[in-house]
């Protein structure tokens, strides 16, 4: 039997609606895949459930709220909150979550993923097999390398345990370096934001794992590609806004970026005539990270325990505002 409370889902992903359905049988979920349709028929919804992939930033933005009078609770699916302005519906008293951690796992594995590739040329490799050759292919052995991880949260430290276990010596970059519990949660080295230039120069590859928040778009740019190690490897698993792209196709074009690999683009999905992506160099996944069959699972869990909660009048989970 469902229970008595509008709920609607904002989502363009047929695995997260599948997981969230599953997982929700006594909520009706009224599902939506454009913020227009959301808008004109939010008047009645207690609850809003969230992904924010394929949406641009502040989907749930004034327009939205202003148009859902008893909306008590925007429920992200992910670790992220940046589908909704958070200010306004802050000053609304709605209250907003997220899944953190349900996940950390699958991100980090495609950045592992992304890396493979970008060491071993996965495209150039590819291109060879389809022109039916066989050819000398110099790769890299990660073995020995230096990874510096650009946020250290639970996806980077999850990155942290399996790079070390190549072996790779792992610097990790946050807001505080906190050096003491950087190194027991999986670093070699810690290092303050304030510290990034000096990180960047010792690293073989860079994998950025930031929060998307205002102060982190176009954060790699001109600066951070200078001072990366000549034909080092930036990996990119946080959000395309987080690299300048202009900063990047210059650093591709000057040699001093061997290969660009990335789970997310400027603007999703990417145009396919996008010429970074004819670029051998550039390795870019449809932003996968995080569909996975566990990721899924956990977070649609996540979600409906958080909305019992909300029903039954508990504390929330995982809440920013």
């Amino acid at each position: 039997m469902s229970v008595g409370m509008n709920i609607a889902l904002l989502s363009r992903n047929a695995l997260t609606i599948e997981a969230m359905v599953k997982a929700m049988p006594r909520f009706a979920l009224k599902i939506y895949d454009d913020k227009h349709a959301l808008a004109r028929n939010i008047g009645c919804c207690e609850v809003l459930v969230v992904q924010n992939k394929g949406f641009p930033a502040a989907v749930i933005d004034a327009s939205v709220l202003n148009a859902a009078p008893v909306l008590k609770l925007i429920q992200h699916c992910g670790v992220s909150s940046d589908g909704t302005d958070v200010v306004t519906a802050r000053s609304r008293g709605i209250r907003v979550a997220t899944t953190s951690g349900t996940n950390s796992q699958s991100v980090a594995e495609i950045g592992m993923h992304l890396l493979f590739s970008a060491a071993k040329k996965a495209r150039e490799a590819q291109a060879i097999v389809r022109r039916g050759g066989l050819a000398d292919l110099s790769c890299t052995e990660l073995a020995g390398k230096t990874m510096c991880l650009v946020g250290f949260g639970p996806i980077g430290k999850a990155i942290a345990r399996m790079a070390r276990a190549i072996p790779m010596r792992v610097l990790a970059v946050r807001r505080r370096a906190n050096r003491a519990e950087t190194l027991s949660a999986g670093a070699d080295e810690a290092y303050s934001m304030a510290e990034l230039t000096q990180a960047l120069r010792l690293a073989d590859f860079v994998i950025l794992a930031l929060p998307f928040v205002p102060e982190t778009i176009g954060f790699f740019g001109v600066e951070a590609f200078a001072a990366m190690k000549p034909g080092a490897c930036l990996i990119n698993i946080s959000r395309g806004p987080h690299v300048d792209r202009a900063a990047l196709e210059k650093a591709l074009m000057d040699g001093r970026l061997s290969h660009y690999a990335a789970d997310v683009f400027w603007r999703e999905p990417a145009e396919p005539d996008d010429p970074l992506l004819q670029n051998e160099r550039v390795i870019i996944t449809p932003h996968i990270g995080a569909d996975t069959a566990e990721a899924n699972q956990r977070m649609a869990e996540a979600v409906r325990d958080n909305v019992e909660r909300f029903v039954g009048g508990l504390p929330l989970e995982n809440l920013v505002a």
